[in-house]
């Protein structure tokens, strides 16, 4: 981890940084600007959301495949067909179904679905947030902005806020 920074806001704590994979001769960074929200406010349970990669075509429809049918850190993987636009959006794993289907409402899975490429691991009182930056050549389309990685926060602290 590196760059870390800290902001108390009200009834929870923001951390940003940016995460580093030190595991080999080079040092690539994993998460650039990503967002740790903690708050006694959230009782999550332990999930990752990962987003569907929105291109058409074979190597769309692959890569989404892929990402579907991958064994995850977080779990398996669950369904939402009554939430088709959050299903196109986004794979969501757990190793705890029940207590995920409560705390996914409808309300909340339609609010998922107007997000973008977001990453998310949760447990309890703490949330991480990243985003998937890949441009029309697959390729980051620029630098990251704190305030764009805050806006996203704050949307998320709204979202999971009142879970």
């Amino acid at each position: 981890m590196r760059d870390l920074s800290r902001r108390d806001d009200g009834d929870r704590t923001l951390y940003v940084f940016d995460l580093v994979d030190t595991s080999s001769e080079s040092s690539d960074l994993v998460c650039d600007r990503a967002v740790l929200i903690v708050s006694p406010a959230l009782t999550l349970p332990r999930f990752s959301l990962v987003p569907q990669l929105e291109q058409s075509g074979t190597l769309g429809r692959l890569a989404n495949w892929v990402i579907r049918q991958a064994p995850s850190g977080g779990g398996d993987k669950v369904e939402f067909p009554a939430s088709p636009a959050f299903q196109q959006r986004y794979a969501l794993m757990t190793d705890d179904e029940p207590a995920v289907r409560r705390c996914f409402t409808a309300e909340r899975l339609a609010r998922l679905a107007e997000t973008r490429n977001w990453i998310v691991e949760a447990e309890g009182d703490g949330l991480s947030l990243d985003r998937l930056e890949i441009g029309p050549t697959g390729r980051r389309p620029g630098p990251i902005q704190l305030t764009e990685r805050l806006s996203d926060a704050r949307r998320a602290w709204e979202i999971f806020g009142a879970a």
